[in-house]
This record gives C-alpha cells, structure tokens and sequence, in this order.
C-alpha cells in the first residue's frame, strides 16, 4: 500500500487551527478559511486587499476567537491567491504555489527581487547540486554583482571532475536566469565546503556598502 504526503501550514499565533493545506492534485495549497481567513494585501499597506494572481503580504484574521484576535495578522511571508476552480472539488480559494518567500528576506539585486528560498528551489532541480549554497553579494562601482557558491552533491558520480564542475555551473547558470531573471556568477565547490549553520542557516553574504544618510 503506497503512501501520500500533503503539505499543511499552521502558525503559533493562530492555534489551534491550521490555515492551509494541500490536496490530492498537487496544485498549491487550499486555504481554509472557517476559523481563519486569508488575505493577500499590499506589502506596504496591509489594509489594501490585493485581487487574484498578484503577489502580496498574507495575513490572517480569527474568525471565532474571542479571548485573543488577530486582525489582519501580518505573517511576513509572501504569496498569491486564485479562486479558480481545483480538480479535487473543494471549493476554498487557493495558494497555488505556496508560500514562496519572507518578506523580510528578500533581496533587491540591479532593480530585481529574489528570495534565497527561490535560489534554493532552482539549485535542488539541478541534478549534482548538494543542499548547502551561499548566496555572495558585492558592488562593482555602481553595479551589483550576484554570485552562488553551491556544493556538489558527494553522491555524484563522475568520470572528470573538472569537466563535471564546469558542465555542472553553466546548468545551475541557466536555472537561475530562468527562475529568477538575475544573470548569477556561479561557483561549485566541493562537499562540506560551506560552513553549517547549527540553527537558521545563513544562506547571504552581503558584502555592498550601505548607504549612509
């Protein structure tokens, strides 16, 4: 007998309800909204509520709770909503591709916005990449430059190792222009090259001057 795993998401702050989860269909996640409703409002103004398919803040009201509401929770992660219909049959509006990114993480790079978790997605759908990654940031005069440095996953097997490396970048390369329409450097180093973070890991290292008022 085979076995399906479903995503689901709850936060602390809105127990003990979960807010969304995923059906059979694989299409994103449903948001449930009887005890908790889901919003996508701007990211500068959580009191504007944004329309389907464009990308904003969610936020999360009680419905129910008396004893502690929230009110257009402020969750910090980003997202988008549809209400079109799903193949399952349920009728609750949808995620359709999750949460995708923290507010609070995002990086601004030559004008464009990019998440270290949609780096990450990119680099695990390249076969040879490991899981750790480091995401270099530097200014170069007055542009920005944007190298990944990603192991090589130890499992990989190979007839030339140089050869493998250099095949290995030019593929994460175009992964990531097409993902995230930033043109990365990238470096590919060897297993146990980075240094593990023992809690959160630190995937940026950004190395630009801050601008001084």
């Amino acid at each position: 007998m085979s076995e399906t795993e479903f995503a689901t998401q709850a936060t602390h702050h809105l127990a003990p309800w979960g807010t969304n989860a995923e059906c059979e269909m694989g299409q994103g996640v449903h948001v449930m909204q009887d005890e908790v409703w889901t919003e996508i409002v701007a990211k500068d103004n959580p009191n504007r509520a944004l329309p389907d398919g464009e990308s904003g803040a969610v936020v999360y009201t009680h419905l129910r709770r008396q004893s502690q509401p929230m009110i257009r929770f402020y969750s910090g992660d980003e997202s988008h909503m549809t209400h079109a219909p799903c193949g399952c049959g349920r009728t609750y509006p949808r995620l359709p591709m999750g949460v995708y990114g923290r507010l609070d993480d995002m990086l601004l790079i030559r004008g464009a916005n990019v998440y270290p978790s949609q780096v990450q997605r990119s680099l695990l759908s390249v076969p040879g990449t490991g899981i750790e990654f480091k995401i270099l940031l530097e200014r170069n005069g007055a542009l920005d430059t944007a190298t990944v440095r990603v192991e090589r996953d130890p499992a990989a097997k190979m007839d030339n190792l140089a050869e493998f490396e250099i095949e290995l970048a030019k593929q994460v390369k175009r992964r990531l222009k097409n993902d995230t329409n930033i043109n990365f450097e990238v470096e590919v180093l060897p297993p146990n090259s980075l240094e593990r973070a023992i809690s959160k890991a630190n995937r940026v290292d950004d190395r630009r001057p801050r601008l001084r008022p």
